[in-house]
């Protein structure tokens, strides 16, 4: 009488660790790529939440003076008035992530009471490792995203 043998073959074997490896390898380039994409979307985020709070503090009159933001290459920074100052004790300085590039403007300004865009109308480009964003923002204060 033949004896059963019940176990896995040398090639079964093989062939779950490569499929294995197959699914690990495709899974971990897309998290890289998803990270990537989400730096430069989270970048997006920031800078459109900081042109919001600039706009809503012209038109609220904070101060009786138009409201902006500057764009650094390490940092946003509210500040009060009609031009940037960088000595102004009352500059609101956030970090912001270097490996995403922004172009198109570095300062918007936004006119006190109407919120219209005083300076800095058009479109910032912001590009990371592996992705891209836009910020539109038209003379009326409008900003699209």
């Amino acid at each position: 009488m033949p004896r059963k043998v019940s176990g896995f073959t040398l090639i079964e074997v093989l062939v779950v660790i490569g499929l294995l490896g197959l699914v690990a390898s495709l899974g971990s380039a897309i998290g890289f790529d998803t990270l990537g994409r989400s730096a430069t979307r989270e970048e997006r985020d920031t800078l459109v939440s900081l042109l919001w709070s600039a706009r809503a503090r012209a038109l609220a009159n904070v101060h009786e003076s138009a409201q902006g933001v500057h764009i650094d290459w390490n940092t946003y920074v509210l500040f009060e008035g009609s031009s940037y100052n960088s000595s102004d004790p009352d500059n609101q300085v956030i970090s912001r992530n270097p490996t995403v590039n922004i172009s198109g403007g570095t300062d918007i300004i936004f006119a006190q009471l109407s919120g219209d865009v005083a300076t800095g109308v058009g479109t910032l480009t912001m590009s990371g490792p592996t992705g891209e964003a836009t910020v539109v923002m038209n003379g009326a204060g409008r900003i699209e995203w």
